[in-house]
């Protein structure tokens, strides 16, 4: 189950809000101040510093479901894991967006799918296919899964919309935390709220609002950080709901960070 499944049964929930904790959207008196924030400074040094960070332009990965939903009365029968990994790349581009493309093994078939801010293409066995009869979101997909990496870059570099949240006590851990959102040209509809670990500079938790009505969607937890000459991905990844239950979990191998592209490599399958 890919994950527009997966946020669409978190949709069918009674969402949580922001208990009047208000994001700011046009807030860059706000995002210079968490430049200045210990936050940063704890993020720039998890991640190797911020020469390091900025060196970032790209990261390749995989993605393997280990773990189903549990039933619910509209699937009481929810359908086997699937131990073919989904293969991510993505390209940063120095105004914000990025390249995408999702390969995945998809039955008998290879699928491949290209996403950028011009739009999508979707391409079975070489053929080019209507992304709707497939109902995959890449990009959105890659932004939930590897939120870590993505907003931390964009944090350091000015290439989201940041608000410092002071403290926040979880799990017998006083988080820092911040607000952060994408840029528009991103059309990502979500705004994040990280908790950053105090003892190790890490993000271990994101919860998910939905842009508009600015309640929580879901909560994604990182674990099992490895170091990538400086950047740390996580290797663990799980989605809750707003109770705390488990939804899905993935596994992430294979990372690499500014890898050597083929040629055509964001363009055609």
């Amino acid at each position: 189950m890919l994950l527009p499944l997966l946020i669409a049964s978190l949709l069918a929930a009674d969402p949580v809000s922001l208990q009047g904790e208000t994001p700011t959207t046009t807030a860059p008196a706000a995002s210079a101040a968490l430049q200045r924030s210990p936050l940063v400074t704890l993020l720039l040094q998890a991640h190797g510093g911020q020469e390091r960070v900025e060196a970032l332009k790209g990261v390749r990965f995989e993605l393997t479901q280990v773990t189903m939903p549990a039933p619910t009365e509209a699937d009481p029968e929810p359908a086997p894991v699937s131990a073919e990994p989904v293969r991510f790349s993505i390209q940063y581009a120095g105004d914000g967006g990025r390249l995408v493309r999702l390969e995945q093994r998809a039955g008998e078939s290879d699928l491949v799918r290209l996403a950028s801010g011009g739009g999508a293409s979707v391409w079975i066995d070489g053929e080019a296919r209507s992304s709707a009869e497939l109902g995959l979101e890449a990009q959105g997909m890659a932004a939930e899964m590897f939120v870590v990496l993505d907003l931390v870059w964009g944090m350091v570099n000015g290439q989201v919309v940041s608000e410092p949240s002071g403290r926040k006590r979880r799990d017998d851990v006083d988080y820092l935390t911040a607000r952060v959102t994408f840029p528009p040209s991103r059309s990502v509809p979500s705004i994040y709220l990280l908790y950053v670990n105090p003892k190790t500079g890490l993000v271990d938790r994101a919860d998910v609002f939905d842009e508009k009505s600015l309640r929580r969607m879901a909560t994604i937890s990182f674990g099992g950080y490895v170091a990538l000459d400086g950047p740390q991905v996580p290797t663990q990844i799980t989605f809750s709901d707003r109770d705390k239950r488990p939804l899905v979990r993935w596994e992430l191998s294979g990372a690499e960070i500014n890898p050597t592209w083929p040629e055509g490599h964001f363009e055609r399958p």
